[in-house]
């Protein structure tokens, strides 16, 4: 599943404290590994998607930080959402969106 749209500057976002914030329900749980990426940078998810509540609406945080490095231009993102996975996952995705950080939720690992 992706999000994309014209590229757009972010780096304010990023030098501000902000998140890649997900309304979502899972409805059944991964049966492989789940992926995020934000522009050219993918997170390993699934340990926060498989300790999700099932059945349940929460918001799930990922801190811009997680997706900087060598690599990323936050100046030009055009694929803000992708979401994978090698398996089969029941997911409702109410929404995404930008916002300050709430959470001291740490960065889940790099996906290779």
């Amino acid at each position: 599943m992706t999000i994309s749209g014209p590229a757009a500057d972010v780096s304010r976002q990023l030098n501000n404290a902000f998140a890649l914030a997900i309304d979502w329900r899972i409805d059944s749980p991964p049966t492989g590994r789940v992926v995020l990426s934000f522009g050219n940078k993918a997170l390993d998810i699934t340990d926060k998607v498989r300790t999700a509540a099932p059945g349940r609406v929460a918001t799930a945080q990922f801190p811009l930080r997680c997706f900087a490095g060598p690599g990323s231009d936050f100046t030009k993102i055009g694929y803000p959402f992708t979401l994978r996975t090698e398996g089969a996952l029941g997911l409702t995705l109410s929404r995404v969106r930008l916002e300050p950080i709430t959470s001291g939720d740490s960065c889940p690992p790099q996906a290779p």
